[in-house]
């Protein structure tokens, strides 16, 4: 089956549990240590540096209104810190015990997690109106019908 979205770059929204990581991608650089969350914008290159004992959790997002409009683009990038045991790490640690999982409950469990780590990185990137940022990529069409 091929998927909709294939061509569409991915984010990647990453968690520090522990140690030191530095990465560089696309002229920009990041300096992550325990406890911080860091969405990236789609690059094709990056290079990541780690000291002993870093460990990290990462997953790949993608998130469209209407199949058309990207949200995560006004967002990215963004950096902030979470502590130890929040629910954003919670959500990613559930998301990444489900990822092999086929079935249609695992499939609503990742999907409702997804959605909530996209609605987590909308608060932490203090644009809490970031739909009316998305809303300007709509066509014409569109935005006259929710209006």
């Amino acid at each position: 089956r091929r998927d909709e979205h294939a061509e569409v770059p991915v984010y990647s929204l990453r968690l520090m549990l522990a140690g030191a990581v530095e990465i560089e991608a696309e002229n920009a650089h990041w300096n992550l240590t325990a406890g911080d969350v860091l969405l990236m914008p789609p690059c094709h290159s990056r290079r990541i540096g780690t000291r002993s004992g870093a460990q990290w959790l990462t997953i790949g997002l993608r998130a469209f209104l209407f199949g058309q409009v990207d949200v995560l683009q006004p967002l990215a990038p963004a950096q902030w810190q979470t502590e130890r045991g929040s629910l954003l790490e919670n959500w990613l640690r559930e998301l990444v015990a489900h990822r092999n999982f086929c079935d249609e409950a695992s499939s609503l469990v990742t999907h409702g997690l997804a959605v909530a780590i996209v609605g987590r990185c909308a608060q932490a990137s203090g644009q809490p109106n970031f739909l009316q940022a998305a809303q300007r990529r709509f066509p014409a069409w569109l935005r006259d019908v929710l209006r």
